[in-house]
């Protein structure tokens, strides 16, 4: 269907406006089923009105009202993208390009669905390049703030051989929806760590593509449990002695969805990937977790692993666990694991019998249950993480 409707475009001229072509075309467009992409187990929301494209416009205004909704301080932004377009803020190892500096016949397609969403409609476009021995320590803010919009913000990511990044990237479009598609490239030697959060009531998409090199080291945080829903997928290739960390939380109450679905391919010797992501789902709120590790013939040593876990506060909510692994070599350290259940019903007798009533004795549970996905946090975050848990009451109907 994508596709299609990319060749339609491709083929016509539309007085130079590609994205006016795009928009006639997708006005018509039935969004696919759930059935019909990755997480086929799960309920996947898609939007039921016709694509729109977000309106290129210059924008200068101060956002700090945003950020300081949530304890968040615009001296500590680097680059910062408002309406779908960046800001001309010169920063350092970053560019900024617009759709007018893309050659849209020159891209190269992909049937892909998640690959084709981050090009069509594109606002704007940041390429983040860490040269040979440096060390970038950014924040990106992805600010929307009229609702019944889309943007559609790509990110390039490019770190060189012993050069290290660290980025946080903060989405904040209330009633909005934010499509962030990022690729990674760590060269031999490097490392890159990147945390992710949304606001509350975001609408988000997000597509990872991540290609480790030899000895690179990669660390993701997906902490996107504030959106009014979340579809996240990454695609990452591990090479020889590589290292991947992939962790998160998601934690919907009523109303939200959050899923997961990973694909790591080790493709070299020695490779190491962990996936570790933690569930807590309360009134009718949807986590779906889909982790999938690959060891081919050519990766002997790998050491891939899954640990998915969750907790069930009501009957109405939904958690979907799927971890797999597809092994073609012996010799490898491989291993998952997957549990579900609910609040343990001998540990809240206790701390009632103690004192402490009802709601602070769940409170106490669910806190010390997604602690282990918290307290191995980077440090500069752990505080602001936790108070932001708080206000997100998950332990509450």
């Amino acid at each position: 269907m994508t596709h299609s409707i990319i060749k339609q475009c491709l083929q016509k001229d539309y007085a130079g406006n590609h994205l006016d072509g795009l928009k006639s075309l997708w006005q018509d467009v039935t969004w696919p089923s759930s059935k019909q992409e990755i997480w086929r187990y799960a309920k996947l929301h898609w939007l039921n009105e016709p694509w729109e494209l977000v309106a290129q416009k210059e924008t200068q205004q101060a956002y700090d009202v945003y950020l300081t909704q949530y304890d968040l301080l615009s001296n500590e932004t680097d680059l910062v993208s408002m309406q779908g377009k960046f800001l001309p803020n010169k920063v350092d190892e970053i560019a900024c390009f617009s759709h007018g500096h893309l050659d849209m016949k020159k891209v190269t397609w992909s049937d892909d669905f998640f690959n084709q969403l981050g090009w069509l409609g594109l606002s704007d476009w940041a390429n983040i390049e860490v040269a040979e021995g440096k060390y970038l320590d950014q924040q990106l803010h992805c600010i929307l703030d009229e609702e019944k919009k889309w943007q559609n913000v790509k990110l390039t990511i490019h770190v060189k051989k012993n050069a290290h990044l660290r980025l946080r990237i903060n989405t904040i479009s209330a009633q909005a929806v934010t499509n962030l598609s990022i690729n990674v490239q760590v060269e031999t030697g490097g490392s890159c760590q990147i945390i992710s959060w949304a606001s509350p009531q975001s609408k988000l998409l997000m597509d990872h593509n991540i290609d480790l090199k030899d000895r690179a080291e990669f660390r993701y945080d997906a902490l996107n449990f504030e959106a009014a829903w979340c579809h996240e997928r990454i695609y990452m290739m591990v090479g020889s002695h590589a290292s991947a960390h992939l962790a998160g939380l998601l934690l919907p109450s009523s109303g939200q969805s959050d899923h997961k679905a990973i694909h790591a391919h080790h493709i070299a010797p020695a490779g190491q990937s962990m996936q570790k992501f933690y569930s807590v789902a309360n009134g009718n709120g949807l986590a779906a977790f889909h982790g999938r590790a690959i060891v081919g013939h050519e990766a002997p040593k790998t050491d891939a692993r899954q640990l998915a876990r969750a907790l069930m506060l009501s009957k109405a909510c939904e958690v979907y666990s799927r971890p797999e692994l597809e092994i073609d070599i012996d010799d490898v350290q491989c291993q998952h694991g997957s549990s579900i259940g609910e609040l343990d019903t001998k540990a809240l007798f206790y701390l009632r019998s103690r004192g402490i009533d009802l709601n602070q004795a769940k409170a106490m549970l669910i806190e010390g249950f997604i602690e282990e996905i918290v307290s191995d946090l980077d440090q500069s975050v752990q505080s602001w993480i936790r108070s932001r848990i708080a206000k997100h009451e998950i332990g509450k109907v």
